[in-house]
């Protein structure tokens, strides 16, 4: 399947190189075109212009609200990706995650507003699946919670539910 999301040109951009390889393989095998990856400290400046960026996706990673407003082009958006605290509820309760604190999306819109963008839009996104125990071992190796569990312990929950908020900024309209 290839599809045209009208993006001449797409950075992926990541701490995990792992991260960055994926993403570049998924995009080229959505898209059919290549996407330029890189490695980086998403805490540093950025190695991107001023105003370059007429998109930025940021799921689940180290958000920098200064560096996504510096680079952002003045019609572009940010969008951000924030788990609830029902995000994958089933594997918290069987103790194979960490607690997600509630409120995390309204400190996130309050870092971004204190950067200079507005919340342009807000969505809630549910969604219950079902997962093999090698897909639920990944969900759990891929966020912090992989560094407070041991090694090959086994994950009990089959279905699963993804809760997230995905968060729209725009620059500040003067």
């Amino acid at each position: 399947m290839s599809r045209d999301l009208g993006a001449e040109r797409v950075l992926v951009a990541d701490r995990s190189p792992d991260a960055v390889r994926w993403s570049r393989r998924h995009h080229r095998e959505v898209t059919g075109r290549e996407a330029t990856g890189v490695v980086l400290d998403l805490w540093r400046p950025l190695p991107i212009v001023d105003g370059a960026a007429d998109l930025i996706l940021d799921v689940f990673a180290p958000r920098n609200p200064p560096e996504y407003a510096r680079i952002l082009s003045p019609a572009g958006a940010v969008i951000v990706v924030v788990p609830t605290s029902r995000h994958l509820a089933e594997l918290r309760a069987a103790g194979s995650l960490l607690e997600i604190p509630d409120g995390k999306d309204e400190r996130v819109i309050e870092q971004f507003t204190a950067a200079g963008l507005s919340l342009a839009g807000r969505r809630p996104v549910d969604h219950s699946f079902s997962a093999a125990e090698d897909q639920l071992a990944q969900l759990v190796a891929m966020g912090p919670s992989a560094h407070h569990r041991a090694e090959g312990e086994p994950v009990e929950a089959r279905t699963v539910t993804a809760s997230v908020e995905v968060l729209a900024f725009t620059q500040h309209r003067r």
